[in-house]
C-alpha cells in the first residue's frame, strides 16, 4: 500500500475521533492534537471507497463494462453509473518506482521559472535536511509575495513554530493586506495568537472573523496546485497524482488546538469571550468550506453551552452533527465520488464547486452532475478491459 494512503487512513482515524469533540473525554484529547481541515469522505479514503464498490453479489451479471442496472421503479431519475467492480482495483498503481518518479519530478520544480511550479515545490516537496516547510514557503514568499495560499499556510505553520524568523507581525500584516476579508485567514491568526498566549489579540482576531465577508480555508486549492503542476508532465496519472495530493495534504499539520483550548473553559466565561467563541462557532458551522471545520464550529458552541448548562442547545447541536455526518456519507455521494476517479472532467467540476460553494453544497451538486451525465447514452467512464 502506498505510504500516502497509509497516512490518509491514519489521519482519518484522528478526524473521526475529533468529530465527537464536544464530549468531555474527546475534548480533553483535542487540546494537544494538531488536526487538519480534512473532511472524512470517500475522497479521503480513495482505495477503501473503491474497494467497497468491488464487493458484488454472487449472482451479479455483467452488462458490457458496467454493473447491472438495478433501479427501483420510480427512481430512474436518480441513477448513477456504476462500473463493473472487478475492473476498479487496476486503477490504483502503487509501485515504489512510480512514487519515486513522481517525487523526483516535484523536487525538480525548484528550478522551474514558473511561479506555479515553484509553488507546488514549496507546498509539496520533501524539504532538504537543513530546511523546513516553513523555510520553503518563506523563501517562495520572498520571491513571489502576495500569494494568499502561501501566507495562510505560513501562519498555520507559525502557530507551531512561534520563534521562526518568518513568524512576526509583518507576516500577519502582509496577509491581512492581501486577504483581510477572508474569515479563514483571521481564524488562522486567532490560532496563532492563542498559541502565543496573547488573549487580547486572540479576541480581536476572532472579532475580525465575524466581520469578514467570506470564509475560505483554501484546502482544496492546495490539491489543485499539485494536480495542475503534474498535469501534462507525463508523470503518474490523474488517479495516482490525486491520491498522492490528498495524502500529502492529510499529513500537513493544521493547528486548531490553540483556539479550541482557548474556547474550552470549564468554568464561567466572561461575556466577551463567551460571545465571541459562540459567534465564531456559529460562523464556522455555516460558512466553513470543509465539513470538518463545520464540526469544529459546533464544538466551539458546545463549550459555551456546557458552561451555561444549556441542555436544549447541546441536544440541538448533537442533531446538527448527526445530520452533517449523514450528509457526508450518502450512497449517492459515494457513487458520484467513485466516478470522479474514472471521469477526470467530473473531478475538476467537483474542484470548482467545492472552492466556490464549500464541501456540503458541492456534494449535492456533484450528485446532480453525476446523475445528469449518467442519463446520457454516450456516457461511459468505465474501463473497457481489465488491465
Amino acid at each position: 500500500m502506498s505510504k500516502w494512503l497509509v497516512s490518509i487512513i491514519a489521519f482519518t482515524i484522528i478526524c473521526i475521533t475529533l468529530l465527537f469533540i464536544n464530549d468531555e473525554q474527546s475534548s480533553e484529547k483535542t487540546t494537544n492534537v494538531s488536526v487538519q481541515p480534512l473532511v472524512v469522505t470517500s475522497e479521503t479514503l480513495p482505495k477503501i471507497a473503491i474497494q467497497e464498490v468491488v464487493k458484488k453479489s454472487a449472482d451479479a451479471k455483467i452488462i458490457d463494462n458496467r454493473r447491472p442496472l438495478e433501479i427501483v421503479e420510480g427512481q430512474e431519475e436518480h441513477y448513477i453509473v456504476e462500473c463493473e467492480p472487478e475492473l476498479l482495483p487496476e486503477l490504483l498503481p502503487e509501485t515504489k518506482q512510480e512514487e519515486q518518479i513522481r517525487q523526483s519530478y516535484v523536487q525538480s520544480l525548484s528550478s522551474s521559472s514558473l511561479p506555479s511550479k515553484q509553488l507546488a515545490y514549496a507546498l509539496f516537496s520533501v524539504p532538504p535536511d537543513d530546511k523546513s516547510r516553513l523555510d520553503l514557503l518563506s523563501s517562495f514568499n520572498g520571491r513571489f509575495p502576495h500569494n494568499s495560499i502561501v501566507l495562510m499556510e505560513m501562519i498555520n505553520l507559525c502557530t507551531a513554530s512561534l520563534t521562526h524568523p518568518a513568524c512576526n507581525q509583518t507576516l500577519l500584516e502582509n496577509a491581512t493586506d492581501i486577504d483581510g476579508n477572508n474569515g479563514a485567514l483571521w481564524y488562522q491568526i486567532a490560532n496563532y495568537h492563542a498559541a502565543s498566549g496573547n488573549e487580547l489579540a486572540t479576541l480581536n482576531a476572532m472579532r475580525e472573523v465575524t466581520k469578514s465577508t467570506h470564509f475560505n480555508e483554501r484546502f482544496f486549492s492546495d490539491i489543485e496546485v499539485y494536480m495542475q503542476a503534474l498535469k501534462g508532465s507525463g508523470v503518474g496519472n490523474h488517479i495516482s497524482n490525486r491520491s498522492t495530493a490528498i495524502g500529502i495534504n492529510a499529513a500537513k499539520p493544521m493547528n486548531v488546538s490553540a483556539i479550541v483550548k482557548f474556547c474550552r473553559q470549564k468554568e464561567s466565561y466572561d461575556d466577551i469571550t463567551a460571545n465571541l467563541c459562540l459567534e465564531l462557532g456559529q460562523l464556522l458551522e455555516v460558512q466553513a468550506k470543509t465539513l470538518f471545520n463545520s464540526h469544529i464550529g459546533i464544538a466551539l458552541q458546545d463549550f459555551v453551552h456546557l458552561a451555561e448548562h444549556n441542555e436544549d442547545a447541546l441536544k440541538d447541536n448533537k442533531h446538527k452533527k448527526d445530520k452533517l455526518r449523514k450528509e457526508a456519507f450518502t450512497k449517492q455521494f459515494n457513487k458520484a465520488m467513485t466516478l470522479t476517479w474514472l471521469d477526470e472532467n467530473l473531478y475538476w467540476y467537483l474542484v470548482k464547486v467545492r472552492e466556490r460553494f464549500g464541501e456540503k453544497e458541492a456534494a449535492n451538486l456533484l450528485v446532480k452532475e453525476a446523475i445528469s451525465r449518467s442519463q446520457r447514452e454516450d456516457y461511459d467512464p468505465c474501463p473497457t478491459t481489465n488491465r
